[in-house]
């Protein structure tokens, strides 16, 4: 039989899948996001003009995007650059980014 403690173990564990899918969705539903984690890429992280003129973005434009992986834990920023934390390396392991006419 179940007590309150596995209820609320089984709520919390139900929040902590909810907000994985709502952080994977930020990614996934914006090709700009999924190829700005593969330019970030595993290395010395990138600045947000080299990501703004990379994709042809304003400054403002690239800092929405890039805020938006971080609120979802796929990009950390560290002084002047964002580098991908744990979860955007293994985003960029198993998401391969296609170009059109591949």
């Amino acid at each position: 039989m179940f007590g309150e403690d596995d209820l609320e173990a089984n709520d919390s564990e139900l929040l902590k899948k909810r907000k994985e899918h709502s952080d994977l969705a930020i990614v996934t539903t914006s090709h700009v996001r999924r190829k700005m984690i593969h330019f970030i890429g595993i290395g010395t992280g990138k600045t947000i003009e080299e990501v703004a003129g990379e994709f042809k973005l304003a400054q403002s434009q690239a800092s929405y995007h890039l805020s938006m992986l971080e609120k979802a834990n796929y990009i950390v920023h560290e002084g002047e650059k964002f580098r991908l934390t744990d979860r955007g390396i293994g985003f960029i392991s198993s998401v391969k980014t296609y170009r059109r006419g591949e």
